[in-house]
């Protein structure tokens, strides 16, 4: 999956998996956000951290929160971006990937009209769990996970869509952050 020398995939069902466990237990899935560290030739763990609950309630209220999240993913996954190097300094690595989790709106647009309208518009939307994983060797993996209604309200665990195409102001990719 795109060019990471770990298992990202593993790395989705892992945060999704917790999410829907933490879904049944209380109704909601509160936004986070985790900094992860890899050893690149084990693929293993070596540091994660999560983003305090209050800046990332910042990240996740407006659309200026938004932009601010995106700057801040940018920023700490760029070699050489002044936050990765106080991240590195401060906590003793930087990130190799920035774990988003979040309830969301998600839509399949039918019409070529639908398709360019914002979600939160769309007469087809429907609620769900996102898992994101932002990353600094190629494009943004993303789970979409949708939360059914009947016949009691649950998050339905999708497998992580390989050719999945993310755009917008949050997608993450090498060539607009100057990555590697």
């Amino acid at each position: 999956m795109n060019n990471a020398p770990v298992n990202l995939k593993l790395l989705h069902d892992n945060f999704a998996n917790e999410a829907i466990r933490l879904f049944e237990k209380n109704g909601k899935v509160h936004p986070a956000l985790c900094l992860v560290k890899f050893d690149e030739t084990s693929g293993q763990i070596t540091h994660g951290g999560m983003v305090g609950p209050e800046l990332g309630a910042q990240f996740f209220s407006s659309d200026s929160g938004k932009d601010a999240l995106t700057q801040f993913m940018r920023s700490a996954l760029t070699i050489g971006h002044p936050l990765r190097t106080s991240l590195q300094a401060e906590f003793g690595y930087a990130p190799d990937a920035i774990v988003q989790v979040n309830e969301v709106w998600m839509a399949q647009s039918p019409t070529l009209e639908q398709m360019h309208m914002p979600v939160r518009e769309n007469p087809n939307r429907t609620e769900g769990v996102m898992v994101a994983i932002h990353h600094r060797w190629g494009p943004t993996v993303l789970g979409l996970h949708p939360i059914i209604e009947t016949p009691t309200r649950h998050v339905e665990f999708r497998e992580v869509e390989e050719n999945i195409s993310v755009d917008g102001r949050m997608a993450m990719t090498p060539n607009k952050m100057g990555m590697n």
